[in-house]
Order: structure tokens, then C-alpha cells, then sequence
């Protein structure tokens, strides 16, 4: 599957849902990024249930984090 996120647009606009259970995504750079548009779409990928991200320019993986909450 490769979904893409057209440049200047916000990342955080569209929904990455079907990325779900395909741990980890590969996150492939085409064309000029800017940083913002890559953390963007990496809390994206992660809000809407991405755990792993891989970005293959730096080798960075990101990883979702569960927050335990005080009952």
C-alpha cells in the first residue's frame, strides 16, 4: 500500500486510519519537505493508530507511546 501526502499540504488534515496494523510504516521523502510537514505527518500517522514509523531519509523510528492514566 503507499498513500502520499502532497507537499504543502497539512498532514494532520487527512486520515491515516488505513496505515493502522501496518507497523512499521515507511515514511519515503519525494521532493522538498520541511521539517514541520514531517513531524506533522509522522503525529498523524501515530494519532490515527500507526505505533511504528520509519522514516528511510534519516533512519529515525518513532514510536507510539501508551500513557497510563492515575484512576
Amino acid at each position: 500500500m503507499a498513500l502520499v501526502c502532497p507537499t504543502g499540504e497539512d498532514p494532520r488534515a487527512f486520515d491515516w486510519r488505513p496505515c493502522a496494523g501496518h507497523d512499521p510504516v515507511l515514511l519515503v521523502r519525494a521532493g522538498p519537505t520541511d521539517g514541520d510537514q514531517v513531524r506533522g505527518l509522522i503525529e498523524a500517522l501515530i494519532r490515527d493508530d500507526t505505533d511504528r514509523v520509519l522514516d528511510a531519509t534519516t533512519g529515525a523510528l518513532y514510536v507510539a507511546q501508551e500513557v497510563a492514566h492515575a484512576a
